[in-house]
């Protein structure tokens, strides 16, 4: 059997949380620790990213990242951004925040979530998974990643049935290709 098979097996991932989020300005958004897995995509613009465990990235536009068990970390305008006032949208098919200067034309567009794995198997999670790792859109696999990501973004945002199947199928797909990428695992 297929290796790649056989780990999604053992991972099962479930409950995705999916969000946009705008950003324009001098902004800064932090996030606690994580048990299961968070990505994100840069679909406009560019941020920093930081945390104590994997130090400071620039992202660009369509730059993936996907951190498995994540200590605190954060994304922001720049090196020195402070604190900005975030602004949650929700209700049925919205699911996006904004932060930054109000008024303005958001200068960075970041989608993403996290998920969680079936407890059954969660100890593996670290050997099957890179803890972090970041995909430009240069990189082998990067455009069928992006695709993925556009169909997950739709799937998230909709209320159409088997949806939760069809999510569960893209996160699948989704973990594969972030394997392929990073195959020393």
């Amino acid at each position: 059997m297929d290796p790649l098979v056989q780990t999604m097996e053992l991972l099962r991932p479930r409950a995705l949380l999916w969000k946009q989020l705008d950003a324009a300005g001098d902004w800064i958004v932090r996030f606690p620790e994580a048990d299961g897995v968070v990505f994100s995509l840069v679909a406009s613009g560019r941020c920093v990213f930081r945390s104590d465990k994997h130090g400071s990235h620039e992202l660009s536009e369509d730059d993936f990242l996907l951190m498995t068990r994540p200590g605190e970390w954060s994304l922001a305008d720049n090196e020195t951004a402070t604190a900005s006032e975030l602004e949650i949208h929700s209700g049925p098919g919205v699911r996006f925040a904004r932060i930054g200067v109000e008024d303005s034309e958001a200068g960075t567009r970041l989608m993403g979530g996290g998920f969680v794995f079936s407890d059954v198997n969660k100890e593996f999670l670290e050997e099957l998974l890179p803890s972090f790792v970041v995909i430009s859109p240069s990189d082998p696999g990067a455009t069928r990643l992006r695709s993925i990501l556009d169909l997950l973004a739709d799937e998230a945002a909709s209320d159409r049935p088997g949806r939760s199947l069809a999510l569960h199928r893209l996160l699948e797909l989704m973990l594969i290709e972030v394997i392929r990428h990073n195959p020393c695992n």
